[in-house]
């Protein structure tokens, strides 16, 4: 009995899903013939667009399907100037991008300027190195003349009148000639002139002529185009220490305060003058005034009135030696070293008693 039951639930079920079965099977099959016939009328749509006028189609049915169209493209040129407007919208936002693109570019411009600013002492500073190299590799150009040196001590200089010629005398009796310039000097001549050294040189006015005065107790004159030295016997008693030139001659002192004039034209001494107990250091001669002014070691000064030839004025004695004299204002001062670094001022003819 119980098999019997259980037999015939089981064939009830069976009879259930054969028939769940074939429902399933007519609904696809439903489904498919559904598709078909969508199929079938999208084909017969198709072949209705491409077939040949209908001529039952009216032109009002014409014009509508313009109008359909054309409305359709004014929905489309809508929808375009949208698009546009919103381009423009869009191109807006982009310029506005650009512009803050710019901006920052600028300010990125004012960041590179503030750099370059910050790095321009640092460039001068290598600019001013790099000249000053430059500067001193090159050869300079020279505002004097360079250094003459020599082998020997100088005693004496004296400068050509009208040349860049400087006469050098030394110890060993000898004077050089040299021509100066900025760039260089070369030597000219050398000539021995005295056996021993050479006290005191000086130009002729006319410089042609060198006059020298020697330990010698010599007066030699050199005479510049032969080159020679001229004859002539002048001399002094004591080692000479001081020689002026004249228009027509010479002036000297010695060590023992004896002055003499020379006239070259004759060789002879036109006058002899012992004035000083000391040497005479310095002659500043006035030859349009007719006087002849000297200093000496003794610390006096003495004049000489050239026209009468002989002794004018002589000065006191000042507490050290004179070395030099000179004249400044046109000749109406009178202005005299010592031996300490003190200048007297004198006014013309006041400097004796």
């Amino acid at each position: 009995m119980f098999e019997k039951t259980m037999a015939d639930d089981f064939k009830g079920k069976k009879e259930d899903e054969s028939s769940n079965e074939e429902d399933s099977d007519q609904e696809d099959s439903d489904v498919s013939d559904n598709e078909l016939d969508d199929s079938t009328e999208a084909r017969d749509g198709a072949t209705t667009n491409t077939s040949v006028q209908n001529p039952f189609y009216t032109t009002e049915d014409h014009g509508d399907s313009d109008s359909d169209v054309s409305e359709d493209d004014s929905e489309l040129e809508g929808d375009s100037d949208k698009s546009d407007a919103d381009g423009k919208e869009e191109g807006s936002d982009v310029d506005s991008d650009d512009s803050d693109d710019d901006s920052d570019s600028s300010g990125g411009e004012e960041d590179d300027s503030k750099d370059k600013s910050e790095e321009a002492p640092a460039t001068n500073d290598e600019d001013y190195l790099l000249e000053m190299l430059k500067s001193a590799r090159e050869k300079k150009v020279r505002d004097c003349p360079p250094d003459i040196k020599l082998k020997q001590a100088v005693t004496d200089i004296s400068f050509h009148p009208d040349e860049n010629i400087l006469a050098l005398s030394n110890i060993l009796g000898e004077i050089s000639l040299f021509r100066y310039a900025n760039e260089e000097n070369k030597i000219e001549r050398k000539v021995k002139m005295h056996k021993s050294g050479v006290r005191c040189l000086e130009y002729s006015q006319q410089g042609d002529k060198i006059i020298s005065g020697g330990k010698d107790k010599l007066v030699k004159v050199l005479n510049l185009e032969t080159g020679k030295v001229e004859a002539g016997s002048m001399s002094h008693s004591s080692a000479l220490y001081s020689v002026a030139s004249m228009e027509h001659g010479a002036v000297s002192g010695d060590e023992d305060g004896t002055v003499k004039i020379w006239d070259f034209r004759t060789n002879k001494c036109v006058l002899s003058s012992k004035r000083f107990d000391e040497f005479v250091s310095s002659f500043y001669l006035q030859e349009t005034k007719n006087r002849l002014i000297a200093s000496s070691g003794e610390g006096t000064i003495q004049s000489w009135d050239l026209r009468m030839n002989k002794a004018d004025t002589q000065s006191e004695v000042y507490a050290s030696e004179l070395n030099c004299v000179a004249a400044v204002r046109e000749e109406t001062k009178l202005v005299v070293g010592d031996a300490d670094g003190t200048l007297y001022i004198f006014n013309e003819n006041q400097y004796g008693y």
